[in-house]
């Protein structure tokens, strides 16, 4: 075989050009624009655009469970919240607070509070954008970078140039056709899915909770009208194993005008430094994008008792206190005494409401220097014989002064129409062996003052500091420390009616029966009377039989006037 001259350069050229991969066609013009175009959109987004006021990038950053974001009105608090929502769906949270999908709810005031919150999310003019003098790309309408409480001098010049941002949620994530309406007239939805399989169900306060869902966030925007939704949100948020990385979030943002006591239980949470509760403040004088005329304007145009509220973002419940000066841990409060002197006489007070019986105890001394809360407690859906015994458990060999019921509830008769509420009461402490020292014209009870606005100013009476007398410098009113915290609870949550200052509101939504007790008792006027023991053996059986024998003797009276007997 005849010897081969190998030239390696040529194989390693021939390699090279084997091994070679082939080159891509470059992108058309038009492919380059229609990139170029994208990426401007994207950076045209309103949450690219979107720069936060120091509270609220606070409020952002926040990990807590439950977050309050509270304060005068026009502070910027319903857009921060729309922003956590438009974050969570878009999937791009900054602070990786959410999952990739779940389930939100959004409670709002009523249905044009939602519709409201609808166009902050899915329409332009949630914020203002302008061109950037020196970039000529487009930004928010920023405060002065020397002056925050004031906006750009650039921006303000050329405040002919502003344009409304784009939807905090691209319509990209949210065909209409995606979208169910309670009132698609007035733009109220019900509930919307998003390309991202996130969920978003709208509902007011007013309506009857859904049950059975598990949310991953909860936005309620302005105090509620019933705690029915805030009490499912608690059941709805409870976390799962399923993704134990991402806790479910709730927020709250709220110029706190009605004092919802839920709203207000979370903000004392939150001031007692709760783990999981923060609270933000936001007010209008911080808000650099309302001029300083206007802000002048809204606090002119303002009476007294909603400016305090609506623009220095005081709450309402410390505004309509209707027993501010209550303080069972200080002046209106004293060490439990127990066993009670002998000599001291006591009155029992019964709310009988709707499934819950409320029952107090106040307990006089001979020199009437105080009147003591001494025993308050609450029955749910008891017999009106389990609830006597009770009441005789407490007796301790010694009569009680008086009973007083609700008068209202009192006269109340059962669905077959033969008996009142009084007259259940009384018999079920008869036969509980429960006899007071006095009788009352309701069957033995005694019927509470119905007049909210006297029971009102009684109480107070009882809580003022007197000024004058042998007690001088001393409140009327007594109550065992720590003996009732739902009491404390209720009284400190009263408010005073929109109507009339000096008159409570009556709450149909919240527990105030251990507080109507305290107000009958207030309004009763109480003494002191020497008090009596329990009825000897054979007197007490004496008693009864009188007593039956009068039931009976009536009972022949109505059946005689009725022609039944001759």
């Amino acid at each position: 075989m005849p010897h081969q001259t190998i030239n390696l350069q040529e194989l390693l050229d021939g390699a090279g050009r084997r091994a070679a991969p082939t080159p891509k066609p470059l992108p058309s013009k038009a492919r380059l624009r229609a990139i170029i175009e994208t990426m401007l959109s994207l950076k045209m987004e309103a949450l690219a655009l979107y720069r936060s006021l120091p509270e609220s990038e606070l409020f952002h950053a926040s990990l807590a469970k439950t977050r309050l974001a509270e304060g005068s009105n026009r502070s910027s608090k319903t857009i921060s919240g729309a922003i956590e929502i438009a974050r969570a769906v878009t999937r791009c949270c900054p602070y990786n607070k959410y999952p990739r999908t779940g389930t939100i709810i959004i409670v709002g005031l009523k249905e044009d509070n939602i519709a409201m919150i609808w166009r902050k999310l899915c329409e332009p003019g949630a914020f203002s954008v302008i061109q950037d003098e020196h970039t000529r790309m487009w930004r928010s309408v920023r405060p002065d970078p020397n002056d925050p409480l004031h906006l750009d001098p650039y921006d303000l010049a050329y405040r002919e140039r502003w344009k409304d941002a784009p939807p905090l949620i691209p319509r990209r994530y949210l065909p209409l056709d995606r979208v169910a309406w309670t009132d698609a007239r007035n733009q109220v939805p019900r509930s919307a899915r998003l390309l991202t399989d996130w969920r978003i169900e709208f509902r007011p306060s007013g309506s009857k909770p859904d049950q059975g869902d598990h949310f991953n966030i909860a936005w309620n925007d302005e105090e509620m009208e019933k705690p029915d939704w805030y009490y499912e949100e608690i059941r709805g948020l409870v976390g799962t194993c399923e993704s134990p990385e991402y806790t479910p979030r709730m927020f709250w943002t709220a110029t706190s005008q009605v004092a919802n006591p839920e709203f207000a239980e979370l903000r004392e949470q939150a001031l007692a430094g709760a783990a999981d509760v923060a609270r933000f403040v936001f007010l209008i004088k911080d808000n650099p994008y309302v001029s300083d005329e206007e802000k002048q304007r809204f606090y002119d145009r303002l009476p007294e008792s909603e400016r305090q509220t609506r623009y220095h973002g005081i709450p309402s419940a410390s505004m309509r206190a209707i027993y501010p000066t209550y303080e069972p841990m200080g002046i209106h409060g004293c060490e439990r005494i127990d066993p009670l002197p002998r000599n001291w006489c006591r009155y029992v007070i019964v709310d009988p409401g709707t499934g819950i019986l409320g029952t107090m105890i106040i307990a006089i001394d001979p020199d009437e220097k105080h009147c003591y809360m001494t025993d308050a407690w609450t029955m749910k859906k008891v017999s009106v014989g389990e609830w006597a015994y009770t009441v005789k458990e407490r007796e301790h060999g010694q009569k009680f002064e008086a009973i007083i019921i609700d008068d209202t509830a009192a006269k109340m008769r059962c669905y077959n129409n033969l008996t009142t509420t009084a007259e259940q009461f009384w018999e079920a402490l008869e036969k509980a062996e429960v006899i007071p020292r006095q009788y009352g014209p309701r069957y033995g009870l005694f019927p509470a003052v119905n007049d909210v606005k006297v029971r009102t100013v009684a109480l107070n009476t009882w809580l003022a500091i007197r000024q004058e007398g042998p007690f001088r410098g001393t409140p009327i009113v007594q109550v065992f420390r720590g003996a009732c915290p739902d009491l404390d609870k209720q009284i400190r949550n009263a408010v005073t009616s929109l109507k009339d200052p000096e008159k409570r509101l009556k709450d149909t939504h919240h527990a105030c029966d251990l507080l109507d007790d305290l107000e009958y008792a207030a309004a009763a006027k109480l003494r002191y009377y020497a008090p009596e023991n329990t009825i000897a053996p054979e007197k007490k059986i004496n008693l009864v039989y009188q007593e039956f024998l009068r039931h009976e003797r009536k009972s022949r009276r109505s059946l005689s006037a009725s022609g039944t007997l001759g």
